[in-house]
Order: structure tokens, then C-alpha cells, then sequence
């Protein structure tokens, strides 16, 4: 993950106005130098930049305003982008693009253990994310987490609704949330609310779509990314060779690390020109860290709260782990509370 827009802007833009400018001056970063050729460069060559571009390097560009202008005016490049990484389902529900790509990309705190990791979300539904090492035992250090198949959805507490039984492969959900949901539909059967039927199917599969999608798209995504890490690897060993030092030695330099973490999770691969860019900051930073040991790094562990806080303590909806579920469970069953404080759909 880049520090800022840097390695793949300069790439994209030398590639894109190499017609226009034979010779051109060192750039590698946009920050901390002067970036007034890069900023003051007509609407059209951004276009060509940005088309590209993988999601993550848009979300990075679109702090810069030249660059999130042209974005707002041809959003079309969000779909180039989720082109570029095996076509990555669009949006879900309520999602922005630039949400989505941070959702998917940007990495988080790992569930089980609370350290900052790229893994990609283990559930998609509940927005949780394991890093490497905890992943392996994520289903026995999360409370209630699962794989919930179909035949064992229809046959748990008589839930026959259509919305879950879409749901033809495992999806991680919790035991409680589809208990609550099935609570709220019951209600709605014995109120014969047929709006709020319609609210509870229409989102929940939606949402369910989604997800699947994402989860469909993650198993390709995971595989290609390997092959991807494999290659740019050997690339490692190569320029590690030439310099007759260990190539794990070159990812002990933040920003390689940060720069093959990138390359990685975006399915492009290092080439001559990329190191070429980077090598005298990388070798300065091999350099230091032979002198100097990093203290070791001490994370505080932190709990989310979950669950409706209306309801009392070892209730269902106070175990509520899904935003979905626990929004919709708040307009069944506290409907009073919901309209008083202005909500709707």
C-alpha cells in the first residue's frame, strides 16, 4: 500500500504523454517535490491516466482535486478500474465506488487478534476481516461464526422465506442474526405488514446478491493474486542476485515492501523501470536498517460493540453482529423509537 499516489502515477503519466514530451525530469513522488507538471496537465491526458488506473490508485488520486474533477466528470473510469482486477462486482447496496474499493483493498483490523492486515474481508456480509495467521482459526475464535449452508437454513426453526434461500453456497453468517431475523419476520406475518415484508425481502437479497458476488469473485481473486505474488517474487530473486544480497533482504525496506504489497494486490507485475524508480531509496533503507533495530510494536487489543442497545442484556437483539440485520430488526421491533428519531428507508 502506497504512502501516497506516487510509483503508478509517474508509470501512467510517462506512458501517456511520452508522445508528447521526449525527455522529461525524475519524479517519484507527488508530494514533497515540485508536482506542477503532473497538476497542470490538460483534463484529457488525466482522462488517459486515470482509465489505467486499479481501484486503489483512483482512491488515492481522488485527494488530489485536479484528479477527483475529472473523476466526478467521467465515472466510467470506476468501472475501468473494477475491470482491471478481474472485473470486481460492482458496488452493493448504499456503497459508493470509492467506499467499495476501500471495503475491498484498503485492508483493516483483523477480527480475532486487532492487528492492521491486507487479508481480504473473511465475510463480505459482516464485515470481518482476519489477518493471515488468525484466519486458520477464525471459526473457533469468533463467537458464533459459521458457514451456513441452504439445506441447513431451510431446516433451522422452520425459516423458509425466499430471501436467505437464495443463498446456494456457504456464506459466513452468525447463528444469532439469522435467529433475529427470522423474529422479525415473524412479526411482520402476525402484524400483516405488508410494507415491512417488502422492506425485509427486497434488502435482504440485495444485500445477499452482493455478497455472494464478492464472495464468488474472491476465490478467482486469491488464486490470480498468487500466481501474481509467485512472479513478481522470481523478479525479487533476480535484481537480488545482481546485487549479491538476500532478496528477503529488499522487503526489509518500507517502501519495496509497500510498493510489491501493491503490485501484488492490484495483479500487475515489476518490471526494470518500477526497481529503476526506487532502487536508491530502497538501497538507503537496507542500509538503515542494518544499523538500527525497530522497538517491537505493541497494538492495544480492541472490542467492537455490537448488537441493539435498546434491548435488554442476553436478549437476541443485543447479539446482533450485522448491520442489515440489526437495521432491520430496529424497524420491526422498535418501531416507535425508529420513527421518532426521524429514520426511514
Amino acid at each position: 500500500m502506497f504512502a501516497s499516489p506516487c510509483l503508478f502515477v509517474v508509470r501512467k503519466w510517462q506512458s501517456s504523454i511520452s508522445f508528447r514530451t521526449p525527455t522529461m525530469p525524475h519524479r517519484t513522488c507527488l508530494f514533497g517535490i515540485d508536482a506542477a507538471p503532473i497538476l497542470s496537465i490538460c483534463p484529457e491526458i488525466i482522462l488517459m491516466i486515470l482509465r489505467q488506473c486499479s481501484p486503489m490508485d483512483l482512491v488515492y488520486l481522488s485527494d488530489i482535486a485536479v484528479f477527483r474533477k475529472v473523476l466526478e466528470d467521467h465515472p466510467s473510469c470506476w468501472s475501468n478500474a473494477r475491470s482491471s482486477v478481474l472485473s470486481l462486482p460492482k458496488p452493493a447496496l448504499l456503497f459508493s465506488e470509492l467506499q467499495h474499493a476501500k471495503m475491498v483493498f484498503e485492508g483493516g483490523i483483523c477480527a480475532v487478534c486487532s492487528n492492521d492486515t491486507d487479508e481480504v474481508m473473511l465475510s463480505f456480509s459482516l464485515k470481518i476481516r482476519c489477518c493471515a495467521k488468525c484466519k486458520k482459526t477464525a471459526y473457533r475464535q469468533l463467537p458464533g461464526l459459521r458457514t451456513v449452508s441452504l439445506p441447513e437454513l431451510v431446516a433451522s426453526r422452520g425459516l423458509t422465506w425466499a430471501p436467505f434461500q437464495i443463498v446456494g453456497r456457504g456464506v459466513v453468517l452468525r447463528n444469532v442474526d439469522v435467529i433475529a431475523m427470522a423474529e422479525c419476520y415473524r412479526v411482520v406475518q402476525e402484524k400483516a405488514d405488508d410494507i415491512n415484508e417488502f422492506i425485509i425481502t427486497h434488502l435482504v437479497a440485495d444485500q445477499t446478491d452482493d455478497c455472494i458476488a464478492l464472495e464468488d469473485w474472491k476465490g478467482d481473486y486469491l488464486r490470480e493474486k498468487a500466481a501474481v505474488s509467485a512472479q513478481n517474487t522470481q523478479f525479487l530473486r533476480r535484481i537480488a542476485g545482481e546485487l549479491q544480497i538476500k532478496w528477503i533482504k529488499l522487503l526489509k525496506s518500507p517502501t519495496f515492501s509497500r510498493i510489491v504489497n501493491a503490485f501484488n494486490r492490484d495483479l500487475a507485475l515489476l518490471g526494470r523501470m518500477d526497481w529503476a524508480l526506487v532502487s536508491r531509496q530502497v538501497l538507503a533503507e537496507i542500509r538503515l536498517t542494518r544499523a538500527l533495530s525497530p522497538p517491537p510494536r505493541i497494538i492495544p487489543v480492541r472490542t467492537a460493540a455490537y448488537g441493539c442497545q435498546i434491548c435488554t442484556e442476553g436478549t437476541v437483539g443485543r447479539q446482533i453482529s450485522d448491520m442489515l440485520t440489526l437495521y432491520i430488526h430496529a424497524r420491526i421491533m422498535h418501531p416507535s423509537y425508529f420513527a421518532a428519531h426521524g429514520l426511514s428507508v
